[in-house]
């Protein structure tokens, strides 16, 4: 069976937003999960752009130039990012890919679950 597409994940694959959230609230974004004040980080998160700003992850420099190849080679390769939730998909979705095309990434998004 042959490879048709290849999937990547952004968040803690190609991006570090856990060590964004982590920096800005000083706790987990797991660990807040089922508080409050998650809900209330996570607004400002996506109000402040953050999605925008995230750092690259480790080793994700390399992961690109191979997926880079295998492009080249003749397979699709898309991103698949979560947008947290429909409240603020559109806006997470849209930094997702400012972020991406900052980083000179021309894979698109699929459509993931929220």
């Amino acid at each position: 069976m042959k490879i048709k597409k290849i999937y990547l994940d952004m968040d803690g694959v190609l991006s570090d937003f856990e060590a964004r959230y982590e920096y800005l609230y000083k706790s987990k974004p797991s660990s807040m999960r089922d508080k409050k004040n998650f809900n209330v980080n996570w607004d400002d998160f996506v109000h402040t752009k953050q999605f925008e700003q995230l750092d690259w992850f480790d080793g994700a420099h390399d992961l690109i130039r191979f997926m880079h190849d295998l492009h080249k080679e003749g397979y699709v390769i898309e991103i698949l990012s979560s947008s947290g939730g429909e409240k603020h998909h559109e806006s997470v979705e849209k930094q997702k890919n400012v972020w991406l095309q900052s980083k000179n990434i021309p894979f698109k998004i699929g459509r993931a679950h929220v």
